[in-house]
């Protein structure tokens, strides 16, 4: 399975905020992460037809559209959430091995391509 997102991926990490109401702890992830999130959905829509239940490996090939310097387990902790949020994996604990390409800066075409293999 093949998918590409376009756009520029925000981290995954410190995405989420805390707020306590009436002795609750509540979580939840900040805008501009909801925005990727819902934007990076909709473009996924109609580029998969069933989710993914068995075990499978993940290779990213990744274009940056700034210059700011993201880790990779941020970036990744971002898509194994969309993966799992728009349903094209069950669970992302089922994606077992992982191969990162990073690819020169495009500013007019930063995405993330996607490839889930079956193990």
């Amino acid at each position: 399975m093949i998918l590409t997102v376009i756009g520029q991926m925000p981290s995954g990490k410190n995405q989420i905020q805390l707020q306590f109401r009436n002795g609750q702890l509540r979580k939840y992830p900040n805008k501009t992460f909801t925005r990727w999130r819902t934007d990076a959905m909709k473009q996924l829509t109609g580029q998969f037809q069933e989710t993914i239940h068995w075990k499978c490996e993940l290779v990213a090939d990744y274009t940056p559209g700034d210059l700011h310097v993201r880790d990779v387990s941020g970036l990744l902790d971002a898509l194994f959430h969309l993966l799992g949020y728009a349903g094209v994996i069950k669970d992302d604990g089922l994606i077992r091995n992982v191969t990162w390409r990073e690819h020169p800066l495009d500013r007019k075409t930063p995405l993330i391509r996607i490839e889930l293999r079956k193990l």
